[in-house]
């Protein structure tokens, strides 16, 4: 998989099925973000991966969307750190959330490291 960074950072991640199975050919847009974004969009890898790179550090919700899931969606939010620690890792289950803290305003010099996020889709109701 190639990889794609911005000056803000990347959230990589992984879409899963309700069977836990990679998820391919997925749809995965930035649905919310810190700051305004144009369409950011990326489709996963066989292995249902995906990388997007984001502009600013903060709180950003993804969502996935597949053919191979009919009626389903998948989303969940992570925090791009504006740290280059070591990458953190949240899981989500659909329409999931972790933490509720507000990022700190950051200066447009600091970097900001990468997130990762696991979307696994709902069987449909």
């Amino acid at each position: 998989m190639e990889d794609v960074s911005g000056p803000g950072g990347v959230v990589r991640g992984q879409v899963l099925g309700p069977d836990g199975a990679p998820v391919g050919d997925a749809r995965v847009v930035i649905t919310g973000a810190p700051v305004p974004v144009p369409d950011i969009a990326a489709v996963t890898d066989g292995e249902g991966r995906f990388s997007i790179a984001v502009p600013a550090a903060g709180r950003y919700t993804v969502e996935a969307r597949a053919d191979a899931v009919p009626n389903g969606t998948a989303a969940g939010s992570v925090e791009v750190s504006a740290s280059p620690a070591p990458e953190s890792a949240a899981a989500f289950d659909a329409d999931a959330d972790v933490g509720s803290d507000e990022p700190a305003p950051l200066p447009s010099s600091t970097p900001a490291a990468s997130a990762s996020v696991v979307l696994t889709f709902r069987h449909p109701t």
